[in-house]
């Protein structure tokens, strides 16, 4: 199953490089936790602040699972860090979506 989420980046080019110089070296405990919701890959694409990220899940992961204990803190501290580079979604935005950071998009259209 493949998902696919959008967000906003800050509109500062400072940001957006350290965004990317992050992802560039994520914390090992963020892939730790993907991979024990059963996330088989993801993908971040990015066009000026807009980012997109698909997510290719096995049809039984656990998306919502909350972190395991032994790496709660360093996923708090990613997810925290990780907010100083985005935007939340307002209703000025997208007035009939669901408001936050990373908000999943609806399928509109599959080939293959």
């Amino acid at each position: 199953m493949l998902l696919a989420y959008s967000l906003e980046l800050s509109h500062d080019p400072a940001h957006i490089h350290d965004y990317e110089a992050y992802h560039a070296n994520p914390y090992p405990e963020v892939a730790q936790h993907w991979r024990d919701i059963g996330v088989r890959s993801a993908h971040i694409f990015r066009l000026g602040y807009r980012l997109i990220m698909l997510i290719e899940i096995a049809e039984v992961a656990k998306i919502n699972q909350p972190w395991r204990p032994d790496i709660a803190d360093r996923m708090r501290e990613w997810d925290v860090l990780m907010k100083t580079f985005q935007t939340e979604l307002h209703e000025a935005h997208y007035p009939a979506e669901k408001l936050g950071k990373w908000t999943r998009m609806q399928e509109i259209y599959t080939y293959g």
